[in-house]
Formats: structure tokens, sequence, C-alpha cells
């Protein structure tokens, strides 16, 4: 199980590195291709490996950088909100507020 979390890490980093680069590019040549559904869709998978590991501080950390692409207009009405929303309920079960997380499951099943 080891190599599949050591492999499904590299994923989410070569991942990130295609986003950063793709960022870095349209700074330079201004370019409007958004990628903040894409980071957030990022940060949400970053969130459920952590769960899967059992590190729910990293998987805080990575919660939180996908919560702050919430309420962006470009994002919404997407899969991404119930992966987002999905996650969030696993992560508030983890840690034990079983109420909140059923708030989020809720929200998924709107």
């Amino acid at each position: 199980r080891t190599k599949q979390y050591m492999l499904t890490e590299r994923i989410l980093e070569q991942y990130k590195a295609l986003l950063d680069e793709q960022y870095e590019i349209n700074q330079e040549k201004g370019d409007v291709l958004l990628l903040e559904r894409e980071y957030w869709l990022l940060y949400s998978f970053y969130t459920s490996f952590y769960l899967s590991k059992g590190d729910l501080a990293n998987a805080k950390k990575a919660l939180d950088k996908a919560s702050s692409y919430v309420g962006n207009s470009l994002v919404e009405k997407d899969y991404a909100i119930n992966t987002y929303l999905a996650v969030k309920a696993r992560y508030y079960k983890a840690a034990g507020d079983i109420p909140l997380a059923l708030r989020y499951i809720n929200e998924v099943l709107e």
C-alpha cells in the first residue's frame, strides 16, 4: 500500500507542477486560461489522499487551500463542487464532527 501512496503523491505533485507551469505561462503571455477549478480539484484530491493515509493535519491544510476557491463563480455549478463537498464531509467525519459531515453530505445530495 505504501507504493500506491507514493505513486498517488507523485501524480498529485506532477498535476500541481503542470498547473503551476500553466499559471506562469498565463502570467507571461497574458493568457486567460482559468485554473481556479483545477486548483480546487487538486486540493480536494490532496485532501482525499491525506485522509486515506490518516493524516488529518495535512488533510486540513489541503482542505483550507481548496476552500479558498469556494465562491468563485467560475467554478460553481460543476462536479468540482460535489467533489469538494464530499471530501469535506469525509474530513469532518474523520475529525469526529459528524453533524458537520452530515451537513456537507446533504449539500452534495441537494
